[in-house]
């Protein structure tokens, strides 16, 4: 009798401790709920009211999406926003980008993407500018989803617009000053910068580099106004003397250009480009880690070039004679990537003087 006692005091503390831990478990399932909800509450909050641009992409490409601060720099609701697709919807404030927008955003599914200048079209097809980020968000290596920030740049990309146009007239007057001098010079240079561009495209270089590799390259000689005429113009060999007064261009050009301010080191690619890899070049005797790379294309260039025109001294000397300067001197003098996209260029006739 005893024994059975002890054991219905078992059975009921076990049911007890059950009944107990079931409590316990709904009361924990509960606060977890309730802390979530609070939590989702709590986020959805902060996205409502962040004064900053904000979108979160599914997996699928579709947008889950999107904040009042998006909707108002737009012109397009949620709503209309989300009911455009489920997969890569094309809003009308990316019209005209697709191509980009759809290769940022397959990027954007793996991997951040840092501050990119982006123009869109708002609901009243005014065109205004956004500098964009992503950060894709994952749970246990599995995408969640992609959060992406916008920044509306409308105003500084003006400014910024401005301040370039006052910048291509300095350098537009520059370019004047030297052709008025030394008709040739001028020629020269803008032949220069069209090749210099297509190398960098060819580079696929980004269209911000290219564009400061062509503003270097339409000045890169500037310094020469520095120089006597009749050195410049002498139809025979140059001393010593004029051959070092020569060599001096690239630094007075640097010194003309280095006080304008631009987004990319124009005033050092124009010191550098008659560097070479050996380190035989001037100024300075740059080795090929030292130079630019805006430097070694506008070098490649300028010798491309001067070789296929006609020069005081003596008369073009042919396109056979500049590509096996350039072959034989790949990764000696020149860049050997930049050396084969130029002779591409031209073996494929992508380019002429002309």
């Amino acid at each position: 009798m005893i024994k059975l006692k002890l054991s219905d005091g078992f059975t009921k503390l076990h049911k007890d401790l059950s009944s107990l831990k079931k409590i316990k478990d709904k009361t924990d399932r509960k606060q977890a709920e309730e802390s979530l909800k609070e939590n989702e509450e709590f986020n959805k909050s902060i996205l409502e009211n962040s004064p900053s641009p904000i979108m979160i992409i599914n997996p699928d490409k579709s947008i889950r999406y999107v904040n009042p601060a998006l909707e108002k720099i737009t012109g397009f609701s949620f709503k209309e926003i989300i009911s455009l697709g489920k997969n890569t919807p094309y809003p009308g404030w990316i019209k005209e980008i697709k191509s980009i927008y759809t290769k940022k955003l397959k990027y954007a599914m793996t991997k951040d993407i840092d501050p990119a200048e982006l123009p869109f079209i708002n609901k009243s097809g005014q065109k205004f500018w956004v500098e964009i980020s992503s950060k894709p968000v994952k749970n246990n290596q599995q995408l969640e989803y992609v959060l992406v920030n916008f920044k509306d740049i409308t105003e500084q990309k003006k400014a910024y617009d401005a301040l370039e146009k006052t910048l291509n007239n300095t350098i537009t007057t520059m370019v004047s000053i030297a052709e008025k001098r030394e008709p040739f010079m001028a020629g020269h240079q803008k032949r220069v910068a069209a090749l210099s561009v297509k190398i960098a495209r060819e580079l696929n270089l980004s269209d911000d580099k290219i564009k400061a590799i062509r503003t270097a390259a339409f000045i890169h000689d500037i310094g020469k106004i520095n120089i006597p005429l009749p050195i410049l113009l002498k139809p025979g060999k140059l001393t010593n003397k004029e051959f070092k007064m020569v060599k001096t261009h690239p630094r007075v050009g640097y010194d003309i250009v280095k006080k304008i301010e631009f987004n990319y080191p124009i005033a050092i690619f124009i010191l550098q480009h008659h560097e070479r890899l050996s380190g035989s070049g001037y100024p300075d005797g740059l080795k090929s880690k030292d130079i630019t790379l805006g430097a070694k294309i506008i070098g490649v260039a300028d010798v491309v070039e001067a070789m296929s025109s006609p020069r005081p001294y003596r008369p073009a000397l042919g396109i056979e004679k500049v590509l096996e300067e350039i072959q034989n001197n790949k990764g000696k003098l020149y860049d050997p990537e930049i050396v084969e996209a130029c002779l591409k260029i031209i073996t494929d006739k992508k380019f002429s003087f002309k």
